[in-house]
C-alpha cells in the first residue's frame, strides 16, 4: 500500500483507513408484450455497516412500465413518428458515512510531551435509521418528422423520510453539531427536454438544438417531534435552516425593524434599529435549464452550451466583510461628502442633522449631501413603556465609517438574487479523414479546442461574486465566503479509437 510518508520531502500529512461493508440481494423481472408494452419489477435488500445492527437491513423495490401507443394503434406517420407513455414507482434506501454512530477519542495535540485526546465537535447518533425515498414519475416521449423534432416531458413526485443530516446544536452541550434522522421532505416538479434539427442540408451541414427546462417545488413537511426548525449551517448571524411548511434552505439573518407602515425604524442617533433571525429568503431556484447548439459541416463540428437559473438567494460574506472593514468600492461612498462638511465647513452635529445650531430652525443648506443617511423614520425608546415612539423623518447624516459599520450589521443588504445566464462551454473540433489514419491502425481521431465557463452573460451579484458560489456542497449552500473569482478554463480534447 502506498504511503505519503515515503515522499522525498517531509509533507504535513494525515492518513486514515475507513472500512464500510455492504451486502446486498437483488432481483429483477422484465416482461414485454408485442414490442409495445413493457413491465419491469426489481427488488433489493441491503445490509449496511454504517447503521446500527437493528436498523442495518432495509428493502427497496421498484415498478416501471411503458406503453408505445404509436405502435399499438399504428399511428406512425410522416409527421408523427413515435409516441410512448411511461410510469414508475420506486422506494430507495440508503445508509450514511463512516463512523457516525458512536463518539470516540481522536488524538489531538501533544502538550509537554503528553498526547491529548478529544471526542470531536460532532455528537453522533447510535440510533440512526436508514434514509428512505419514495418516488413516482409519469412522462411521455413524442417524436415528429422522422425524429427531427422530439419532446420529452416528465412529472415527478418524491418523498424522503428519515434523512440523515448533521445539524447545529447549542454549544452548551459541548458539541457544535449532531447527527439526526429528520422527518419528511417532498419534491414535485416538471422536466421538459426539446430536441430538434432545424437544418440538415445535402452538402452535409447539420444544426441540432437541445433545450432542457426543469421546475422543482420543494417543501419540508416535518422535521422531528417537538422541532419545527433545524439550523443546517451558517456564517455569522446568517443561518441556513430547514423549517416546517417552507422550502428546504430558509435563509435567516439581521434586518431593519419596520413600523406598521413598512418604513425602516431609525434610532435618535441616526443608526438603524435592527432585529435578528429574520426571514430573508430561500436558496431554492424557481427553475433552471440549458440550451445547446451543435453545428457540423463535413469533418468540422462546433458545440455551444448555455445554462441558466432563475431565482434562489445567496448571501455574500465576501461583500459583507469588504463593506464592514472599509475595503470595498461601495464603502468609499459618503467619505468625501462627510469630510467636506465636517472638516472643511466645520458643521457640527446639529447642522449635520439639518438644524441651525443657534435658532433650531431648519438648516439652510439642506440639499447638499453631508454624509451617509439611512432612509426611514426616527423612533425613540420610551423607557417607561418599553415601546418605540415616532419622532419624525430621519435627517441625520453620519460619517462614512459609522454609516457603513451600521449598514454592515444588516445582513439582509448582502443577500442577492442568484439568477444567472452563462456561456458554459464552447468546443470546436475536427475529425481526421479515415484515409489518413488507416496506415497508423487508427479508426477515428477527433481533436477539439474546448473552453468552459467562458462568460457570465447575466447575473445580479456584485462584480467578482459568482452567483453559483457556495461555502460547501453540503448544508451551507446559499452562503458565499471567500469563493474563488469566476475563471474560464481552456483545453484540448483528443478522442482516438482503434
Amino acid at each position: 500500500m502506498a504511503s505519503l510518508s515515503n515522499a522525498a520531502e517531509s509533507p504535513t500529512t494525515k492518513e486514515s483507513l475507513e472500512r464500510v461493508r455492504r451486502e446486498s440481494l437483488y432481483g429483477a423481472l422484465s416482461v414485454g408484450y408485442k414490442s409495445w408494452v413493457y413491465l419491469d419489477i426489481t427488488g433489493r435488500n441491503d445490509w449496511n455497516s454504517t447503521l446500527p445492527i437493528e436498523n442495518c437491513s432495509f428493502f427497496y423495490p421498484s415498478v416501471s412500465g411503458s406503453f408505445v401507443f404509436s405502435d399499438a394503434f399504428d399511428l406512425s406517420k410522416k409527421v408523427f413518428t413515435f409516441g410512448k407513455l411511461r410510469a414508475s414507482w420506486a422506494k430507495v434506501g440508503n445508509g450514511t458515512g463512516f463512523n457516525q454512530l458512536i463518539n470516540n477519542f481522536y488524538q489531538d495535540v501533544i502538550f509537554n510531551g503528553i498526547p491529548l485526546f478529544s471526542v470531536g465537535s460532532k455528537l453522533k447518533n447510535p440510533s440512526l435509521r436508514p434514509e428512505t425515498t419514495y418516488s413516482t414519475e409519469i412522462g411521455t416521449d413524442l417524436r415528429f418528422f422522422d425524429k427531427r423534432l422530439s419532446l420529452d416531458v416528465s412529472y415527478y413526485f418524491t418523498k424522503s423520510i428519515d434523512q440523515i443530516v448533521s445539524a447545529k446544536v447549542s454549544t452548551s452541550t459541548g458539541f457544535t453539531d449532531r447527527m439526526y434522522n429528520t422527518g419528511e421532505i417532498q419534491n414535485r416538479g416538471v422536466e421538459i427536454a426539446l430536441n430538434t434539427r432545424p437544418i440538415q442540408t445535402k452538402s452535409g451541414f447539420i444544426w441540432d438544438m437541445n433545450v432542457n427546462w426543469a421546475l422543482n417545488k420543494n417543501r419540508v413537511v416535518s422535521i422531528m417531534d417537538g422541532v419545527s426548525s433545524l439550523q443546517l449551517g451558517g456564517w455569522g448571524s446568517v443561518t441556513i435552516n430547514a423549517e416546517e411548511g417552507e422550502p428546504y434552505g430558509v435563509i435567516r439573518g439581521t434586518d431593519y425593524r419596520y413600523d406598521d407602515e413598512g418604513y425602516a425604524m431609525i434610532g435618535l442617533d441616526g443608526k438603524p434599529i435592527s432585529t435578528s433571525n429574520q426571514y430573508l429568503g430561500n436558496i431554492q431556484p424557481l427553475f433552471n435549464g440549458s440550451l445547446t447548439n451543435s453545428l457540423a459541416f463535413k469533418n468540422f463540428d462546433m458545440n455551444i452550451m448555455m445554462d441558466f437559473k432563475s431565482g434562489g438567494r445567496v448571501f455574500s460574506a465576501s461583500d459583507y466583510t469588504g463593506v464592514e472593514q472599509g475595503n470595498s468600492l461601495r464603502s468609499l461612498q459618503y467619505r468625501d461628502a462627510y469630510s467636506f462638511s465636517y472638516l472643511v465647513l466645520k458643521e457640527d452635529g446639529n447642522e449635520l442633522n439639518g438644524k441651525n445650531t443657534i435658532t433650531g430652525l431648519p438648516y439652510s443648506d439642506t440639499e447638499r449631501v453631508k454624509g451617509g443617511i439611512f432612509n426611514g423614520r426616527l423612533y425613540g425608546l420610551n423607557v417607561e413603556t418599553g415601546q418605540y415612539e415616532y419622532k419624525g423623518v430621519n435627517t441625520q447624516y453620519l460619517s462614512a465609517q459609522t454609516y457603513w459599520e451600521q449598514a454592515s450589521k444588516m445582513t439582509s443588504a448582502f443577500l442577492y438574487d442568484a439568477s444567472y445566464i452563462k456561456l458554459r462551454e464552447v468546443s470546436i473540433g475536427y475529425t481526421m479523414p479515415s484515409k489518413f489514419l488507416k496506415k497508423m491502425g487508427i479508426n477515428t481521431l477527433h481533436v477539439a479546442i474546448v473552453g468552459r465557463n467562458l462568460w457570465t452573460i447575466y447575473h445580479n451579484t456584485p462584480f467578482g461574486i459568482d452567483p453559483q458560489a457556495t461555502a460547501s456542497s453540503g448544508n451551507d449552500q446559499g452562503i458565499e465566503s471567500a469563493y474563488a473569482l469566476p475563471a474560464a478554463y481552456y483545453g484540448f480534447d483528443f478522442k482516438i479509437s482503434f
